[in-house]
């Protein structure tokens, strides 16, 4: 079952409307989203995963399965910050990090294996003792045993190098096929990367949402026209 926006309009505690308003489906599969920052992106990630915090004013209504979502994440979801650093407690010892989030049903051994990491050599380690690299893919492999429905991405290829990066698109891909129920939201500057790996696309700017159903093809708008899609991908893939 997909989740759905209705009207949603996200304003900041200054006042500032950040999204929106807002209507569409997250279907399952993998949904991308790009735009310069401050369009929105995170804020998006954050009412999906009940993180916007005091002071945040959300009208419209967050539904899953015919029951609205008021404040709290949407069921089965685990959001990957794109700050590893903070993400994961420094002391933590990494395996007690992992144990916890892969539950009675997470498979510990194979998803690390699939970002190419040994659970033997790292399950030791505290967090602070990793590489920026190799924290970003234990935060990664974290949200991929704990996600069972809904998978939300913020950068997650930000501190990864190119291989590690296509490791990644393949982890999340076999996650995703594990369920046909399953949804794949991810935030990212790497248009190219989107691209590649994603079957829809949203470019938001100011707050406005536009959507590519095929990266191929042209956009249909979800919310307030701003600028055109094909422009403003020329406008992000020209920024180093």
């Amino acid at each position: 079952m997909p989740a759905e926006l209705s009207s949603i309009l996200i304003t900041a505690p200054s006042g500032a409307r950040i999204l929106g308003p807002l209507t569409a489906l997250l279907e399952p599969g993998s949904l991308g989203i790009v735009g310069a920052s401050g369009s929105g992106k995170s804020t998006l990630l954050r009412l999906l995963a009940g993180r916007l915090g005091d002071g945040w004013s959300v009208k419209g209504k967050l539904w899953h399965r015919g029951r609205a979502i008021d404040g709290k994440a949407l069921p089965g979801s685990a959001l990957v910050s794109q700050d590893a650093q903070s993400g994961l407690d420094p002391v933590a010892r990494v395996g007690r990090l992992l144990r916890w989030a892969a539950g009675e049903t997470g498979d510990v051994r194979a998803t690390l294996g699939s970002l190419d990491l040994d659970v033997d050599a790292i399950a030791p380690k505290r967090a602070a003792e990793l590489s920026g690299g190799m924290r970003q893919r234990v935060l990664l492999a974290m949200g991929l045993l704990r996600a069972r429905q809904f998978l939300l991405l913020d950068e997650p290829s930000s501190a990864l190098d190119d291989a590690n990066a296509e490791r990644l698109a393949a982890a999340v891909s076999l996650w995703s096929a594990a369920s046909e129920e399953r949804s794949v939201v991810v935030v990212s500057h790497d248009v190219g990367w989107l691209r590649r790996h994603c079957g829809s696309i949203w470019v938001m700017d100011q707050g406005s949402v536009h959507e590519l159903n095929d990266p191929r093809s042209q956009p249909r708008f979800l919310s307030a026209p701003g600028v055109a899609f094909e422009s403003a991908l020329r406008r992000l893939e020209a920024r180093p």
